[in-house]
């Protein structure tokens, strides 16, 4: 098995660093836009691993690297998302793709399914195992009537100005902050305001918390057609949203061009050097609740904070560690078929799950699971 993944940010350094170190890959390969990257990583973890500079936004350079691998794994900011698909397609590759992309998936099932090849996007945290924990709520459930999902990346100390800091893609932290979400209201799908549907929300041992509406349900729009309510609702510290809405309003999320200069990507650039504090420990928290006709609640609770022994932060761990997880399912050839397979299908299938869960309680992460009512 020749595996390439794409990507050596925050992100992709976990996934990459799990495969190696597990054994699990024979042939594993890293393609970045800066090589840098893989000479640091190669480096700090006394690894050897080969690489390719490629830049994703050129589909023909990007078909080129992808030739002759067995799996691509997608660790890019989500902008790349639908080139990564497009060009897995082209050389019929399957793809396990982590891109928080702004585009649905399903617009390119006939492409997939041409191709013969397997994808299964939004393989990270949340969307991610926030998916799989959905399906295994209707797997374990009768008659789901509604489904909340809680997912949110902090510092563990609230740190100003932003009581933010950036554990991830700053790119695609933004994104969600623009992008309008889709929710599902009284049984139908809705797009709303982003930054909206502001709420309390409490979290034993972190205390009170906000959540807004974001972009987070995605496939599951397409699996669980015949809900009442459904919505993903991102988290942060009070006062947040706030801060985030005034900068929406002075126009620094546009992309309309000020001076030669696109607002949206200084903002990036700028949030990316001010909020990346290294050495600041985090904490992800995620619950996702299912109520049923039968005023039955399912509640999943998910919690990492701090650094690992390796220097990786819990947002890192969190979500690298559910799509490395997913890799050994590949590899286990337990992922088998052709198209779209979305993460939920893990939850849905009893054997799935259980592989699944003993893989991410292999990486000492733990999910928890209470029925009330």
């Amino acid at each position: 098995m020749k595996i390439l993944l794409l990507g050596l940010g925050n992100i992709g350094k976990v996934v990459a660093f799990d495969l190696i170190q597990r054994g699990l890959v024979e042939e594993f390969y890293v393609a970045d836009k800066y090589l840098g990257n893989l000479e640091r990583f190669n480096r700090d973890f006394g690894f050897s691993i080969q690489g390719y500079k490629v830049d994703a936004n050129n589909l023909v350079e990007l078909e080129g690297v992808l030739g002759g691998f067995d799996l691509v794994v997608n660790a890019l900011p989500g902008r790349y998302g639908i080139k990564v698909v497009k060009a897995a397609a082209k050389v019929g590759i399957d793809l396990i793709d982590i891109s928080y992309m702004p585009e649905d998936i399903f617009v390119l099932r006939n492409l997939i399914e041409d191709a013969g090849i397997l994808v299964v996007p939004d393989a990270g945290l949340a969307p991610g195992l926030s998916n799989i924990l959905v399906g295994r709520g209707f797997r374990v459930s009768d008659n789901v009537n509604d489904v909340m999902i809680y997912v949110g990346g902090l510092p563990i100390e609230n740190i100003p100005p932003l009581d933010y800091v950036i554990t991830w893609s700053a790119d695609d932290l933004v994104d969600e902050y623009m992008r309008p979400p889709k929710v599902v209201i009284e049984g139908s799908v809705k797009m709303v305001e982003p930054l909206s549907g502001l709420e309390e929300f409490s979290f034993e041992g972190v205390g009170v918390l906000e959540a807004f509406y974001t972009d987070g349900l995605r496939t599951l729009l397409h699996t669980f057609k015949r809900v009442r309510n459904m919505w993903e609702k991102t988290l942060r510290y009070p006062g947040h949203v706030e801060k985030m809405v005034l900068l929406r309003s002075l126009g620094l999320f546009s992309d309309d061009l000020v001076d030669g200069v696109k607002p949206r990507d200084f903002l990036v650039r700028l949030l990316d050097m001010r909020l990346r504090r290294s050495g600041v420990p985090d904490q992800v928290i995620l619950r996702v609740i299912l109520r049923s006709e039968a005023e039955k609640t399912i509640v999943y609770n998910f919690y990492e904070a701090g650094f690992d022994v390796y220097g990786f932060s819990a947002m890192a761990r969190s979500t690298g560690y559910v799509a490395s997880s997913i890799v050994s399912l590949y590899l286990k050839r337990c992922l088998m078929g052709r198209g779209i397979f979305p993460p939920e299908y893990i939850g849905l299938d009893d054997d799935l799950f259980n592989e699944f869960k003993l893989e991410f309680n292999d990486r000492n992460l733990y999910f928890s699971e209470e029925l009330i009512g």
